[in-house]
């Protein structure tokens, strides 16, 4: 039997296999021909004979796909990882080429991109955004895509909480890069001069007041010490509003309408727990201890507790590299544990001239070699569960992050919703004033709210 050529191209090892009559009638054929050939051309003035068109064809060059993804600037070894997986995609599909574009003053620019004739390909947004996309038309739902697309994108392997913070009426949007959590940070010193112990897993909201009172109640030569830093932001009451077993907006089931639901028993007792301690003069605000947010403040060594997400381990390191710190979830309330997430993802535009492409470009920027490389030795969790093992190896003191996915709440309501998150936290401050008490701003909430959802 004659063996099988090796190389079906490979002219050399497949003459070798034929019989010495065949292969030298072929040598003599080719001779001929090309004879023939070089006569027909000196005879037609050197153009090639019409009788032979395939040999006057040009090889058709396949266009090279030109795609284009903006992003927000993250910080130079951020911004130095996402081109570089740019660059490397560039590098292994010849037939695609991608341009980076990071834009300053990201969600005016965005906009104005979006609406340019020429629009992003891909676009980064992050969850409470992600409203407002989707109600202007302008992202590219994923359902189709996925349809579609042939090649195993393991959807199962995201977090389910990344996958409910961007999917809007069961329909996934983009799919999730990373997330961030809320957790809470303790000071270990003080808690050794308060003499009571560090915050547990089986907190609940007595045990962070009671914490909260015995170390402001310590006595400091030099400076006022207090139990907690209390930011006047919608994003850090919100957890005990959904452990206390409120809502901000709930659907009507036989309408499948949306109403503001935040003026509510629950809401109230939450407000309540948290603004007291600061009317009380156990906690303070950021702002009173002349820092800009809580980890700040945390690391001045002012204050005993704070929440805050992994961002601030980084920063903490940097700043404070001398500050002994816990991290805890945060404490359960009569409806049980809640945290929020806030986290970030790939859309694909709606208007963009490749989608098919953009969307193959996403999947590889959300495989788990990517986020592998996006996440290591970075703040922000993976999103995929399948990098988290890894991840947490070398960020063992991230476990509380990881853990609350179990039990977070996307930051994300509605298509303009900011204007809802700006009265509550300028409300948050009147009530410190004594100028409005908590019911009149969870009463202003719910009107506002409820115009915001009508437009």
């Amino acid at each position: 039997m004659r063996p099988t050529p090796k190389h079906s191209c490979d002219q050399e090892d497949y003459k070798s296999y034929l019989p010495p009559n065949i292969a030298e009638f072929r040598a003599r054929f080719r001779f001929g021909f090309c004879s023939i050939f070089l006569v027909a051309l000196l005879l037609s003035g050197c153009q090639t004979p019409s009788w032979i068109p395939w040999l006057g064809e040009e090889e058709e060059i396949t266009p090279i796909v030109e795609l284009k993804l903006v992003g927000w600037d993250d910080g130079a070894i951020a911004n130095q990882r996402l081109q570089a997986l740019v660059d490397r995609y560039n590098e292994t599909m010849p037939s695609v080429h991608v341009t980076l574009e990071l834009l300053a003053e990201y969600e005016t620019a965005l906009l104005t991109a979006l609406e340019s004739d020429t629009p992003p390909d891909l676009f980064l947004t992050d969850s409470f955004r992600l409203p407002d996309f989707v109600k202007s038309n302008a992202i590219d739902p994923l359902d189709a895509h996925l349809t579609r697309f042939r090649d195993p994108i393991r959807i199962d392997d995201f977090y389910p909480a990344l996958l409910n913070a961007f999917s809007i009426d069961g329909t996934l949007q983009c799919l999730p890069r990373d997330g961030s959590t809320l957790a809470l940070f303790y000071n270990k010193a003080l808690f050794d001069e308060a003499e009571i112990a560090i915050p547990s897993a089986e907190w609940g909201w007595d045990d962070l007041e009671s914490a909260m009172q015995k170390i402001a109640e310590t006595t400091n030569p030099f400076y006022t010490t207090y139990g907690m830093a209390t930011s006047l932001d919608f994003s850090r009451w919100a957890p005990f509003l959904f452990q206390a077993g409120g809502a901000v907006i709930t659907t009507d089931v036989a309408t499948g309408g949306t109403q503001m639901s935040i003026n509510s028993a629950a809401a109230k007792s939450a407000l309540d727990f948290y603004l007291t301690p600061l009317l009380d003069g156990i906690a303070a605000t950021p702002a009173e201890l002349k820092s800009s947010w809580g980890g700040e403040t945390l690391g001045k060594g002012r204050v005993g507790m704070t929440i805050e997400g992994n961002w601030a381990v980084p920063y903490l390191a940097s700043e404070f590299p001398e500050l002994e710190y816990g991290i805890a979830p945060l404490p359960k309330g009569v409806a049980g544990r809640a945290t929020l997430l806030f986290s970030s993802c790939y859309a694909v535009s709606k208007r963009a001239q490749h989608a098919d492409e953009a969307f193959a470009f996403a999947t590889y920027l959300t495989s788990g070699a990517s986020m592998q490389s996006w996440t290591t030795d970075r703040p922000l969790l993976p999103a995929r569960r399948s990098v988290n093992e890894m991840w947490l190896a070398q960020n063992p003191q991230m476990a509380p992050f990881v853990t609350g996915l179990d039990h977070a709440r996307p930051w994300r309501f509605a298509a303009g919703f900011q204007e809802v998150v700006d009265v509550v936290n300028s409300g948050m401050q009147q009530v410190i004033d004594a100028e409005i008490d908590t019911e009149e701003l969870l009463r202003v909430a719910e009107v506002i709210g409820n115009e915001v959802l009508a437009r």
